[in-house]
């Protein structure tokens, strides 16, 4: 849940053309320590929960040794994963704050501009309102999340070529092979190993 609650409300503030954007400059202006509270929720989903550009998210490959009794030494090859803790409850009051006064902020902006839209509209005679075009919503598409483009390769909004039905490597790219699977989406090992 802090996951999901730490990359929608930055998301609020960051992203692409798609909405608006708040500035975070602005929602936190009059707030002591804010901006500071804010940026570290924004570095923490850019570079822990997004990105994984540091060492709070970690993956290591070893070799485990048996006991020295077998023909073989190597008993299995593993990877030890390790997450850091983000989100204590300082952390947690700081980022519900914060979310409150983006929040307010939001709120009060939303109902000036519903008031002043209100006074606008007013003026006009009844006649020309009632022909305003009626209210629409576009319907989703899943072209718009691959590319901006239609696929003809989607069968039910998925790539059917995604995820190839085996992969192979040979003995060098092993270690890397579990160092990605283990690190990185599946669609990343394609590189490094071939579809067969």
């Amino acid at each position: 849940m802090r996951f999901v609650a730490i990359v929608k409300f930055v998301k609020c503030f960051v992203g692409g053309s798609a909405r608006i954007q708040l500035d975070e400059k602005v929602v936190f202006q009059n707030k002591i320590g804010a901006l500071r509270v804010f940026n570290y929720f924004k570095d923490l989903r850019n570079k822990h929960f997004v990105h994984h550009e540091n060492s709070y998210t970690q993956s290591v490959p070893t070799a485990t040794l048996n006991n020295g009794r077998k023909d073989f030494k190597i008993e299995r090859i593993v990877a030890i994963s390790a997450v850091g803790i983000t989100l204590d409850q300082a952390n947690y009051a700081n980022l519900l704050l914060a979310a409150t006064d983006s929040l307010d902020w939001v709120r009060a902006k939303f109902d000036a501009l519903c008031i002043a839209l209100s006074t606008e509209l007013e003026k006009q005679p009844y006649e020309s309102l009632m022909a305003m075009p009626e209210i629409s919503v576009k319907p989703p598409d899943i072209a718009e999340m691959i590319n901006g483009e239609a696929r003809s390769d989607c069968v039910g909004g998925m790539p059917d070529d995604l995820y190839p039905s085996e992969i192979t490597c040979d003995a060098d790219q092993r270690v890397g092979w579990l160092v990605l699977l283990f690190g990185r989406a599946a669609s990343c090992a394609r590189s490094a190993c071939h579809a067969s």
